[in-house]
């Protein structure tokens, strides 16, 4: 998955929620 990349555009507006699915897919990943 390439959410970062895909959605660079996209990543400044929902930051918040951005930081939050790459927080679950870190915990889920580690």
């Amino acid at each position: 998955m390439k959410i970062g990349t895909q959605n660079q555009a996209f990543f400044p507006e929902n930051i918040l929620e951005k930081f939050r699915y790459i927080k679950e897919m870190g915990l889920r990943w580690f």
